[in-house]
């Protein structure tokens, strides 16, 4: 009986979601479709109520480790695979969709890099490369686990922003379990890459620190706004 009701669930789902989107699935229903693509010939609805009753929501599933997401009953190093990929595509997805959409305001910056960040549970250090007309060049996570291995990285950041032809940086991290508040590594680092870069005729916008909902622009601070007075000029508006 139990298999009589199953039979042709996979197909149905699938047309489904081809005929509205997901606007008539909830949560644990989209995620049990993309289970489909990781679990052949298995009922995939009972573990998709698992991970999403263990991780709370789509956006921390999709943001979980592996070595987390292999712990659930279940999930096989090729599901979690798959949930790490959806987690990584979002922004990518989103920064290529607003690629060439200038973005000239703070605010503007901050709503691009942002989803690098959301419900990261490590440190990531991401630099975004802009040119003359404020559009992004590239937008790449240079390091994980510390701001200090960005100093590191600063010759590969030149090299970087040489090969994108940017004019124009900003540098952003987070700190996954405390506030936007600069630390005198975050502050070395800036002052490295400022120094580097300004000898390369490149500005260095800002460096933007996020912590949860809120974040910090070094630029903003009066305490470290010199850094950047010499090359902010080429992004009056921001």
């Amino acid at each position: 009986m139990s298999e009589n009701l199953h039979k042709g669930h996979r197909a149905r789902m699938k047309a489904q979601f081809r005929q509205y989107g997901a606007d008539r699935f909830e949560s644990h229903q989209l995620l049990e479709l993309l289970l489909f693509y990781a679990i052949p010939q298995k009922d995939t609805n009972p573990l998709a109520h698992r991970l999403l009753k263990e991780f709370g929501d789509l956006n921390t599933l999709f943001n979980a480790s592996f070595e987390d997401l292999c712990q659930i009953d279940g999930v096989s190093e090729h599901t979690a695979t798959l949930l790490m990929l959806c987690g990584q595509l979002l922004p990518r997805y989103y920064n290529e969709k607003q690629k060439r959409r200038p973005l000239n305001t703070e605010s503007a910056v901050v709503e691009f890099l942002r989803p690098y960040f959301i419900n990261q549970q490590k440190e990531l250090v991401v630099l975004l490369s802009l040119n003359n007309r404020r559009e992004p060049l590239d937008c790449s996570v240079i390091s994980q686990g510390s701001i200090t291995a960005a100093e590191a990285s600063v010759r590969e950041i030149t090299e970087r922003v040489i090969r994108t032809k940017a004019t124009a940086i900003v540098l952003a991290h987070n700190h996954p379990a405390g506030h936007p508040i600069p630390s005198i590594e975050d502050v070395d680092v800036t002052k490295s890459l400022c120094r580097t870069l300004r000898g390369i005729d490149v500005a260095v916008v800002d460096h933007l620190i996020f912590a949860e909902e809120e974040y910090l622009s070094l630029r903003k601070h009066a305490r470290f706004a010199p850094m950047f007075t010499a090359t902010v000029s080429q992004l009056d508006s921001m």
